[in-house]
């Protein structure tokens, strides 16, 4: 345990591995744009930390459909782990989420960095 927590450590070192250099990833001033004032700081901040809360906008770079569909994926994550109130199934929001992954590359890259976001918690 104590050899997987100081590679896990070496690994959060290395800026090569880091989330923020993942391709894509929306640089801070646009992912916050729909923020109310007071919130762009403190949410540029986590844009890439566990947030018990759906974002306002995908965390990489898209088209506006592409956006729609990223931010539902993003409720199906929530709701998925943390059972936020939504009605449908589990199983039918794991099945929404892959069906969009394998559809779009991109959009699997999206679930990806969302998932590693949700596991920063």
């Amino acid at each position: 345990a104590r050899d997987f927590q100081k590679r896990a450590e070496e690994y959060a070192q290395n800026r090569d591995l880091a989330m923020s250099s993942f391709y894509r990833v929306r640089n801070d001033a646009d992912f916050v744009e729909r923020e109310p004032r007071d919130f762009k700081q403190e949410r540029a901040n986590l844009k890439l930390c566990y947030i018990p809360f759906p974002v306002t906008k995908p965390l990489l770079e898209m088209d506006s459909e592409q956006e729609e569909i990223a931010l539902n994926i993003n409720r199906s994550i929530l709701s998925y782990c943390e059972g936020l109130g939504i009605k449908s199934s589990s199983e039918s929001r794991a099945i929404f989420i892959v069906k969009q992954g394998l559809a779009d590359p991109l959009l699997a890259d999206e679930i990806y960095i969302q998932l590693s976001k949700h596991l920063t918690a």
